[in-house]
């Protein structure tokens, strides 16, 4: 699941074109499942007598990062140039041993050009 907000600002004439700007931000949810097996020593008063293997199940829904775009069109005629830098904040990132760690933010930036037949 995800919520968001944005809103496109259009600036006409701008040389043959026009330039769209179109800020945005999100927050990403979704359920984190997890399990956990493990071996467990049975006794009798102080003697070992064996062994349970014993499995934890874990789930919840969390948000898992959160998004800040703002993608820049140029179109003009019948081709757009597209540049859409985007910072990403992880949240609740898990290890492979089910251990809370904290993740770096992200900054990353896509480009594209498109043309209309």
């Amino acid at each position: 699941a995800y919520a968001g907000i944005d809103h496109r600002f259009r600036f006409e004439n701008i040389g043959k074109g026009v330039i769209v700007v179109a800020p945005a931000a999100y927050s990403y949810f979704g359920t984190q499942r997890f399990s956990k097996t493990y071996q467990q020593q049975k006794r009798f008063l102080i003697f070992p007598v064996g062994e349970e293997e014993i499995t934890q199940h874990n789930s919840t829904f969390n948000t898992l990062s959160y998004e800040f775009s703002c993608p820049i069109i140029y179109g003009i005629g019948k081709m757009n140039l597209v540049i859409n830098p985007a910072y990403v904040l992880p949240q609740h990132v898990v290890a492979v041993d089910g251990t809370p760690v904290k993740a770096d933010p992200l900054f990353y930036t896509t480009a594209t050009i498109r043309f209309d037949f």
